[in-house]
């Protein structure tokens, strides 16, 4: 006997039956695509009597389904629905098993139990009788085949469901096999209105394999000259959701020699590399693994190639490159050198060579290596970090001079340091750039490197204009057929054109025997909340044509509300920037010395206490920020004092050390409102006494210098 699912409905009345009464919605003319990305649950169809003809294997992959209709019905009273949903349990791309909506459950086949090879019975009657859940519940939990609905209004979704004969109305979406089904619907109602609706569905395997890279392999050159590596020996492992892995299929292929899973020219993977003695030292390899449909997925490892018996009998091929800065002919350490180059018959080769080469003489020397004859390659340096090093606002003032005229004399070099912005041209633009770098607005320069170099064999056509022809940044070697290869460079840092950056370092040089200037602060007291104006001046009148600074201070005691530049000549919007909180950068240049008289204010900051606090406590020059001003075109080295209330120094006021902590030494900024002996005592973590002294000082900044 069937049973007959009837859906009670709200009637409408109506004076005569419309065809559009019934309509559903979400019959797909075209075939769906169900993507798998889960893993295969081996508790459902897992039996001897299954079989995977496309992984033949008795453990069906299956995938969560979502198969349904909406029916909307707005005359009838009610209406019958029933599918009938044919399966390809095999993947043979035959729907072979049939069941129909009103033979399920207690109506007919029960529970966890399948029809299997009934669609050319009459009827799809009969069939042989197969269970796909396996789960170790009990046969009331065992899954079944089931049909829910679910009623909004006079809106009906149809579903094709799993429930258990233990809970009859909790309903979850099938696990079916990969494969193409089919499932067709068909609702009546009352006043004879049908619809007939047929979906086609895959469930399909969409997962990519996992595959997991051995790291750290080592082969040698045999005595033929070249070494075979397979695929496998790369491998650690592989896995998929669906494909058993002794069926995924791998391949490689060297890293930039193509895309998508390595084939050869028959279709075939590709399964083995050579590498030649050309090929020695680091190279990249991609090893694929494809699953039975089709899905890739791959990862990258590296492999050393090395001739340690010297089967390639070039022991004695060397490349070397030397790098010596412009200015001071320092070797310049801490950077790389690229060898890049291609031959007519073996793969493009590259390496690099690194700090760890570098010889007594300061030159980076390459390992033995093979190069092919007649190959082509180019010795290319490169060095992009610490840009800040060595640029001060004296390089600021250095190519404002340029610009307008009044140092017209620059070597190439020289020039080529003052094109920030890498234009072929120097500029204003190039100021803004070197400016924005020194208030820390900019972290790297945005249109160049830190370094350039040029063949120090190179002679400028015209040294007035370094930028008229184009000068070699790298050594090119063609039709290679020497054993032993050399090159030379002039190091350029940019933006430094006084040549005070420390090659392989990020700080400049500090010369400590510089003569010192005073900035001042007003020390004044302020409490929780109070906002006040402080300004900052210089004690001295004086000829100044740069000023480079920073302040730093606690941004959980102090915040500054408002920051207003003084009256200086050439003075730029964007001289001031706050690079972070607790932090103020100012950096101002003149083409000329300026008259700066004494208590002019340079910047005025309106500022507001978080908690009780001395100004004199709170601020101080910022650490790591250079801070260097400029009297004439003269370096001075900056130090902060504080002015009470009568405009008058702080007396005997010590600053932090600088730098600390320190294992080379170190100096102790102080003031003296008037001059007199000053005892010094350091003692150590204990309180012992390791070091005193009784000097004579003028009144004024100074700095106690402890080696």
């Amino acid at each position: 006997m069937k049973n007959i699912l009837t859906i009670l409905g709200i009637l409408f009345s109506l004076p005569f039956v419309s065809a559009q009464c019934l309509q559903s919605f979400g019959c797909s003319a075209f075939p769906t695509d169900l993507c798998d990305y889960s893993p295969n649950n081996a508790e459902l169809w897992n039996e001897l009597y299954w079989w995977d003809n496309v992984h033949q294997i008795h453990d069906l992959s299956e995938g969560p389904t979502e198969i349904g209709l909406t029916v909307v019905d707005s005359c009838a009273s009610l209406f019958i629905a029933r599918f009938t949903l044919f399966l390809d349990l095999d993947n043979d791309s035959v729907m072979e098993t049939v069941l129909q909506s009103d033979s399920l459950g207690a109506a007919g086949l029960g529970w966890n139990n399948v029809p299997f090879n009934n669609k050319q019975n009459p009827n799809y009657s009969g069939g042989t009788p197969r269970a796909f859940d396996g789960r170790p519940v009990s046969p009331m939990d065992k899954y079944g085949f089931a049909l829910e609905t679910v009623v909004n209004g006079d809106s009906t979704k149809l579903r094709l469901r799993w429930n258990t004969f233990a809970d009859q109305t909790t309903y979850v979406d099938p696990q079916l096999p990969h494969g193409t089904h089919k499932i067709t619907w068909y609702v009546m109602d009352t006043l004879g209105n049908d619809v007939q609706c047929t979906q086609i569905f895959e469930i399909k395997d969409c997962k990519a394999p996992t595959v997991v890279c051995l790291n750290g392999l080592s082969v040698n050159i045999m005595p033929t000259g070249l070494i075979d590596l397979w695929a496998s020996d790369m491998l650690q492992y592989t896995e998929d959701n669906a494909t058993p892995s002794s069926q995924l299929q791998i391949a490689v292929r060297k890293c930039g020699n193509g895309t998508g899973y390595p084939l050869d020219n028959f279709g075939n993977p590709i399964i083995k590399l050579t590498f030649i003695c050309d090929e020695r030292g680091t190279q990249c390899v991609e090893l694929w693994s494809k699953d039975a449909a089709g899905n890739v997925d791959y990862c990258e490892t590296y492999v050393t190639v090395q001739d340690n018996l010297n089967h390639c009998g070039d022991s004695s091929s060397t490349i070397e490159a030397c790098i010596r800065t412009w200015c001071r002919d320092e070797p310049l350490i801490n950077m790389e050198v690229n060898i890049d180059g291609t031959s007519n018959f073996a793969p493009p080769f590259s390496y690099f060579m690194g700090t760890d080469t570098l010889n007594a003489e300061g030159c980076l020397t390459g390992p033995t290596l093979g190069i092919p004859t007649a190959s082509n390659f180019v010795i290319a340096p490169g060095k992009d970090d610490f840009p800040s090093n060595g640029v001060t606002v004296l390089d600021l003032i250095k190519i404002r001079r340029f610009i307008l005229g009044f140092e017209p004399e620059l070597s190439p070099y020289a020039m080529i340091a003052a094109d920030v912005n890498r234009s072929g041209s120097i500029t204003g633009f190039d100021l803004l750039e070197l400016r924005n770098l020194l208030t820390g607005v900019w972290e790297t320069l945005p249109n160049n490197t830190a370094w350039r170099f040029v063949d120090a064999d190179f002679t400028f056509p015209n040294a007035q204009n370094p930028f008229e022809t184009v000068f070699p940044e790298v050594v090119s070697i063609v039709d290679a057929q020497l054993s032993a290869y050399s090159a030379s460079f002039k190091a350029i840092k940019i933006g430094d054109l006084d040549c005070d950056a420390v090659p392989g370092f990020h700080a400049p040089n500090q010369d400590r025997g510089l003569p010192t200037h005073q900035l001042t602060l007003p020390d004044l007291s302020l409490e929780p909340a109070e906002t006040t104006t402080i300004s900052l001046q210089m004690p001295e009148a004086g000829e100044w044509a740069g000023l480079q600074m920073g302040l730093q201070f606690d941004p959980a005691q102090l915040e500054i509300l408002d920051i207003q530049t003084g009256e200086l000549a050439d003075l730029e919007a964007d001289a001031v920037f706050q690079p972070q909180a607790g932090r103020i950068h100012f950096v101002w240049s003149s083409a000329q010395p300026q008259s700066i008289a004494a208590g002019q204010n340079l910047l005025t900051l309106q500022v507001r206490a978080k908690t009780a606090l001395n100004l004199s406590e709170v601020i101080q020059l910022a650490d790591g920020f250079e801070s260097l001003g400029s009297l004439g075109l003269e370096p001075q080295t900056l130090v902060l004092s504080f002015r009470n209330a009568e405009n008058g120094l702080v007396e005997n006021a010590v600053f932090a050390p600088e730098p600390n902590p320190t294992r080379n030494g170190s100096r102790i900024p102080f003031q003296l409102a008037k001059a007199g002996k000053v005892q010094w005592a350091l003692s150590d973590l204990h309180g012992k006494t390791v070091w005193n002294s009784e000097t004579d000082w003028s009144a004024g900044p100074h700095y106690l210098e402890i080696a």
